[in-house]
């Protein structure tokens, strides 16, 4: 009996090394790549306009926390003696960066609730390009409101095609 238990471990332990030694990767599987483009394809009407909402809603609430987070860090400077004319300069930086930022998230958003349509149409024909499929629909959104404003996308391609590819 004591025997067995002591086979038992020492099975337990090689097989312990053997998978840590193992190199067993998944994100190089061609399988387990998020084909973003077929499953935007494949969704409804319904389901591409919520998660367009979802998108811009996130992105809202996202910027909101951020915000919070750095505000909280500059008073938390403007505390301490030392860092006070600092913090009040990084401050004032910061009130121009985020009140920039928001303008323009906030044109941003309003295109694309006003013109959801024609971004989705646009999703769906930079998704039937093969070299698309694996791009975030976040991103392939962005390349659309774009390419709609009537910029060269090229470039946003190819860095949204490398950022997928590294991230799978």
């Amino acid at each position: 009996m004591v025997m067995n238990i002591k086979r038992l471990a020492i099975i337990l332990i090689i097989i312990f090394f053997l998978l840590s030694f193992a190199e067993i990767s998944y994100s190089n599987e061609e399988s387990s790549k998020i084909k973003w483009g077929m499953i935007w394809d494949t969704s409804t009407n319904n389901e591409q306009i919520s998660y367009m909402l979802g998108m811009r809603n996130g992105g809202y609430m996202t910027t909101f926390n951020l915000i919070d987070r750095f505000r909280s860090l500059i008073e938390d400077l403007m505390l301490e003696q030392e860092t006070w004319e600092k913090a009040e300069e990084i401050a004032k930086l910061w009130e121009k960066v985020v009140s920039s930022f928001l303008s323009e998230y906030d044109e941003y958003e309003k295109f694309l609730a006003l013109n959801d349509d024609v971004v989705k149409e646009i999703m769906a024909d930079l998704y039937k390009d093969p070299a698309n499929m694996y791009i975030n629909p976040c991103q392939i959104c962005k390349i659309a409101y774009h390419k709609i404003q009537g910029e060269d996308i090229a470039l946003l391609l190819q860095e949204a095609r490398k950022e997928a590819f590294q991230n799978h």
